[in-house]
C-alpha cells in the first residue's frame, strides 16, 4: 500500500477540520519532513504518533472517518471488553478507549517498531489504565514464529510480504490464550486485521472459545473471507460482508453470536 497523499479535496478538508497541526500533517504526507515520526493532534485533544511518510491518513480514513468498525462496535457496553488483534500503532485501540469510558481494551501487536509506537500513543493519551498492550502475535497455535517485516507499517505478516525489509522472531498465542489474558468471561468486540493470519486464528479456536466472543469485525482478502464466513456460520454466528478495498481485493466481515444478535441498547 503506497502512502496516501493529500491530493484530494476531501482528504485536505478532513485534515484541516480534524487536526490542530494540519500544516505539519500535510507536509508529512507530501514527504517534506525529515523527522522520524509525526504526531497528529486532534482538535478534540487526542494525539496519535505515526512513522513519518507512512500511510497514517489511510488508517485514519478507514478507522476514524469512514467508521469501518462502527457497525458492531456500537453494541459494546460502556464497561465492555474490546480486543484489537493486529493493533499496529493503536489507531483503533485509542478510538475504542476514547469512546467507552469504562471499557478495557487489549491490544496485540507483534512488530517491535509498531509496538513501541502503540505504547507511545497509549501514554500520549493517558490511557495506560484503560488500554493493555501486548507484544504478542495471535495465531492458530502457540509457539515461536518468524514475522516478516515490510517497509509498509501496515503490512507485516507471518506470511510473504511485499517490500520485505527484514524479519524477527515473535511469540504466538491463540485466541483462547487471548481470552485468558483479558481475564474476562467474554469478549464484547474483537477487531482482527493481521495480514493473512485471520483464517488460522479462527480455525485454531474451539467452538467453546468462539462462543465467548460476542462480536467480531475482520478485514481480510475475499478468498479468506469466504473461508471465515463458512467457519463462523457453522459455529452459530450471523455474518455479513462489505467491500473494503476493491483494488486490493479486501473485504470486511461483521459477525455476531446469534444469541447476541439483538443486544440490549
Amino acid at each position: 500500500m503506497k502512502p496516501i497523499r493529500p491530493h484530494s479535496a476531501r482528504t485536505v478538508i478532513r485534515i484541516v477540520r480534524h487536526f490542530h497541526n494540519w500544516p505539519v500533517i500535510i507536509a508529512d504526507n507530501f514527504g517534506l519532513r525529515s523527522e522520524s515520526s509525526t504526531t497528529y493532534s486532534f482538535r478534540n485533544g487526542l494525539r496519535l504518533s505515526f512513522p513519518s511518510k507512512s500511510d497514517a491518513i489511510g488508517l485514519l480514513n478507514e478507522i476514524w472517518f469512514d467508521h469501518a468498525y462502527d457497525k458492531l462496535l456500537k453494541f459494546v457496553p460502556s464497561n465492555g471488553v474490546i480486543v484489537d488483534i493486529g493493533a499496529n500503532v493503536g489507531v483503533f485501540s485509542i478510538l475504542a478507549a476514547s469512546r467507552f469510558g469504562s471499557a478495557r481494551v487489549h491490544s496485540f501487536e507483534p512488530s517491535p517498531k509498531n509496538f513501541e509506537m502503540l505504547k507511545r500513543n497509549v501514554a500520549l493519551n493517558h490511557m495506560d489504565s484503560v488500554v493493555s498492550t501486548y507484544r504478542l502475535c495471535v495465531a492458530g497455535a502457540s509457539g515461536s514464529r518468524v514475522l516478516n517485516l515490510s517497509e509498509e507499517m501496515v503490512a507485516n505478516s507471518l506470511y510473504e510480504v511485499h517490500k520485505k525489509r527484514g524479519e524477527t522472531t515473535v511469540r504466538c498465542i491463540t485466541l483462547r490464550e487471548v481470552l485468558e489474558l483479558t481475564g474476562a468471561p467474554k469478549i464484547d468486540f474483537a477487531k482482527i486485521d493481521c495480514e493473512g493470519a485471520e483464517v488460522e486464528i479462527l480455525m485454531g479456536a474451539s467452538r467453546e472459545t468462539l462462543q465467548r466472543v460476542r462480536h467480531l469485525t475482520i478485514e481480510s482478502t475475499e478468498t479468506n473471507c469466504t473461508i471465515i464466513m463458512s467457519l463462523l456460520k457453522s459455529n452459530g454466528f450471523s455474518v455479513e460482508s462489505s467491500l473494503a478495498d476493491s483494488r486490493q481485493n479486501l473485504k470486511y466481515l461483521y459477525a455476531s453470536n446469534e444469541d447476541e444478535r439483538y443486544p440490549e441498547q
